[in-house]
């Protein structure tokens, strides 16, 4: 709380005054943390393709993991502690979802049943999610070289993604 009252620049008293306990400043602030995840700029510039599009919301992502890396594991071990960021995530990522079910739709080579391809669309996001953080929370050795090489891994992510979620 003292970190929180520095960095907003008003007394740890102050604090109390906009949130009833520690517990309800942290939900707040990781809550938001969430939503902001949401922030990936549309990769809709004209003249790109449809794998460069692809690639730079991975990059994006994969940018911002990095960055975060720690803060996004204590998100995930606080769900235990406070379940309403378990509720929050989730939503977080069916609003990705759609987002990426509404371009999905009209790029992709061959029509994929709705419920189809939400569920690959989750299931990507669990996956980019786990890949990342088994590099840059765990430090798994066998993803070592992307850690230092995150252009192949945005490249291999954006084919995986391409592959599951627009080609059908």
């Amino acid at each position: 709380m003292d970190m929180i009252a520095a960095e907003a620049g008003v007394s740890r008293a102050a604090l109390y005054q906009y949130f009833k306990s520690k517990e309800d400043a942290v939900r707040d602030v990781l809550t938001d943390f969430q939503e902001r995840t949401l922030f990936i700029p549309r990769a809709g510039e004209p003249g790109l393709d449809l794998i460069d599009r692809i690639a730079r919301t991975n990059r994006y992502y994969v940018d911002y993991f990095a960055r975060n890396a720690v803060l996004m594991e204590r998100v995930r071990e606080l769900r235990d502690t406070l379940p309403e960021l378990i509720a929050g995530k989730q939503r977080v990522n069916a609003r990705w979802a759609k987002r990426v079910a509404e371009h999905a739709r009209k790029h992709t080579r061959r029509p994929i049943p709705p419920a189809a391809l939400t569920l690959r669309i989750l299931a990507m996001e669990c996956m980019v999610d786990d890949v990342l953080r088994e590099i840059h929370v765990i430090g798994n050795p066998a993803f070592a070289p992307y850690r230092d090489d995150p252009d192949t891994l945005v490249a291999e992510l954006s084919r995986i993604w391409l592959k599951a979620v627009y080609e059908g």
